[in-house]
């Protein structure tokens, strides 16, 4: 009988499985298969707290009427407006955020309209600038805006809670393999998330002084998470 390459090759392979697949039996025969790596995968999460020393404005500018042109023409206005108070308060520009203006048709019982639609967003490090703008917004006609906490130090704390949470996941991971006579030997893989949590700033809160002051005088911080699942590769210290 003659065997070809590929015949003789696949043999061998076939050999060689099988005296795997016994040399795994005899270790787990004998008790051995602790000796064989593992995989365990451990979760953690890590929380920061930095100042919040800055307030993201968001302004939906949204203009109705009867026509098109006159309904691009108030829009203009509005926009127009918001371009002198950013002159006038030297408001950054490079914080300065927005999307085209949009206009659609709005029908409504029988009567045709026309409505805008622009998004606006600026960020301020003033909070009492932040708090007369609101009043500047409303009596130029601007009814629909909001504010949120921000920070400059976002990125450093970014960093930080990443850095605590993996520093967790390892220690729990060391535990682990105390505990099970093991040893930590590497990293399989690394997943990671990391969610900023921000309080919003009501309007009327912001607007609403007493005697005392205001409560932007109150020292804030925004909370940030970042959590990550860690896959470690085990393996006995014998």
């Amino acid at each position: 009988m003659r065997f070809t390459g590929f015949t003789v090759l696949l043999i061998f392979i076939l050999s060689i499985s099988h005296l795997q697949a016994q040399s795994m039996q005899g270790l787990q025969g004998f008790g051995l298969s602790s000796l064989l790596p593992s995989q365990t995968t451990v979760q953690a999460t890590a929380q920061v707290d930095v100042p919040a020393d800055r307030v993201q404005l968001q302004i939906q500018m949204t203009v109705t009427d009867n026509t098109p042109q006159r309904t691009f023409e108030l829009h203009k206005e509005r926009e127009q407006a918001l371009v002198q108070l950013i002159e006038e308060q030297d408001i950054d520009p490079s914080t300065l955020r927005f999307q085209p203006v949009t206009i659609h048709q709005v029908r409504s019982q029988g009567t045709n309209e026309y409505r805008t639609q622009q998004r606006v967003s600026l960020t301020l490090e003033d909070f009492d600038l932040y708090e007369e703008i609101q009043v500047y917004l409303i009596r130029n006609g601007f009814d629909n805006f909001s504010g949120q906490f921000a920070s400059s130090k976002q990125s450093e704390g970014e960093r930080e809670a990443l850095n605590l949470a993996i520093k967790s996941a390892r220690e729990k991971a060391d535990q682990i393999a105390d505990a099970l006579d093991l040893k930590v030997v590497r990293v399989h893989s690394v997943e990671h998330r990391s969610a900023p949590s921000t309080g919003n700033i009501a309007v009327e809160a912001a607007l609403m002084r007493s005697d005392s002051g205001s409560l932007m005088e109150f020292e804030q911080t925004i909370r940030i998470e970042s959590s990550v699942e860690i896959s470690f590769t085990m393996q006995s210290e014998q």
